[in-house]
C-alpha cells in the first residue's frame, strides 16, 4: 500500500511539473527560450500522459511504474529548464 502511495505522489510531482510549464504560457509569461525548435516539452507530455494512464489502469505493473517515473522526470527536467 506504501508503493501506490508513492508512485501516487510521483503522480502529483509530475502534475505540477506540467501546470509549471502551462500557466506561463497561458498567461503569456513565456519562460523558455524564444525560437526553439522541435515540438519542446510536448513529447514529455505524451510520455507522462501514457505513463498516468497505464498507472491508472495497471498500477501493479512494473512497466506502468516505470513510465510513469519516467515521465514524470521528464516534465520536471522540461519544467527545470
Amino acid at each position: 500500500m506504501q508503493e501506490r502511495a508513492l508512485y501516487r505522489g510521483v503522480l502529483a510531482f509530475g502534475a505540477l511539473a506540467v501546470a509549471s510549464l502551462l500557466v506561463p504560457g497561458v498567461l503569456g509569461l513565456n519562460a523558455h527560450t524564444p525560437g526553439a525548435r522541435g515540438l519542446g516539452p510536448l513529447g514529455y507530455f505524451a510520455w507522462y500522459v501514457v505513463g498516468a494512464f497505464a498507472f491508472w489502469k495497471r498500477p501493479y505493473h512494473p512497466v506502468a511504474r516505470r513510465l510513469l517515473v519516467s515521465g514524470a522526470a521528464f516534465m520536471a527536467a522540461a519544467a527545470l529548464g
